[in-house]
């Protein structure tokens, strides 16, 4: 039991990780740009760094998830402001521009600073100026912990490196894909409905937290709280 649990960990945040850093934001461009200008081998390197920052991050942000399970009224409160918000980002996704119509629009312009650095720290210094990954890593676990309670406490263990583990495989898909087609990269991603994909994978979440919700809804602890209060 374990080892499935720890595959189905492994393997849907994974997924999400992969998918949800598709769109092109900053850390994706410092890669591409140190794989144009310095390399592949130096972009995974930067990956790499990159990597480190979103476990600290994502690590940080389970701690706490796993922390207020403990209240479930925050939880619930917390689940139908999530779900709303998911609800919100897969209209976005379906309605807004598309990944090539993004990429157009934001105009990136790859320039290298040639200035000597240690690709590593680079890296993670480009992850931690990426906060917004605490409060996204954050939504995450808290969304999905009462969707899928963990009964071994290895498998937290097993949803870092899932979500280390899908950052970094998106940052390296960028840093091949930009030795190899150069500054047409973006060209690859925009052959496909990546904004539907995302979309979907939001709608899912949203709609599996909403039978969560009703299944694990705690009306004793409000009832307790109205009662208190009134």
């Amino acid at each position: 039991m374990i080892i499935i649990e720890s595959l189905v960990v492994l393997i849907a945040v994974f997924g999400v990780s992969y998918l949800s850093n598709i769109p092109p934001g900053f850390v994706n461009v410092k890669v591409i740009e140190s794989s144009l200008f310095r390399g592949y081998k130096n972009a995974t390197k930067v990956a790499l760094g990159a990597a480190v920052a979103e476990l600290t991050y994502a690590a940080a942000a389970l701690i706490t998830s796993v922390y207020i399970q403990k209240f479930p009224v925050l939880v619930f409160v917390l689940g139908v402001f999530i779900t709303c918000f998911l609800f919100f980002l897969a209209y976005r996704y379906f309605t807004g521009k598309s990944y090539a119509e993004q990429i157009e629009d934001s105009k990136i312009d790859f320039k290298d600073d040639k200035k000597k650095r240690n690709n590593y720290f680079y890296g993670l210094g480009v992850g931690m100026l990426n906060p917004q990954m605490f409060p996204y890593w954050f939504f995450f676990f808290t969304l999905t912990l009462p969707i899928y309670p963990i009964q071994y406490e290895s498998s937290y263990y097993i949803a870092i490196i899932g979500a280390v583990t899908g950052g970094f495989a998106l940052l390296w898909t960028y840093a091949l894909l930009a030795a190899k087609y150069r500054k047409q990269i973006f060209s690859v991603f925009a052959k496909y409905p990546i904004n539907k994909y995302v979309g979907w994978m939001f709608l899912v979440l949203a709609v599996t937290k909403i039978v969560e919700m009703y299944i694990n809804y705690p009306g004793k602890e409000i009832n307790d709280i109205l009662a208190k209060l009134f």
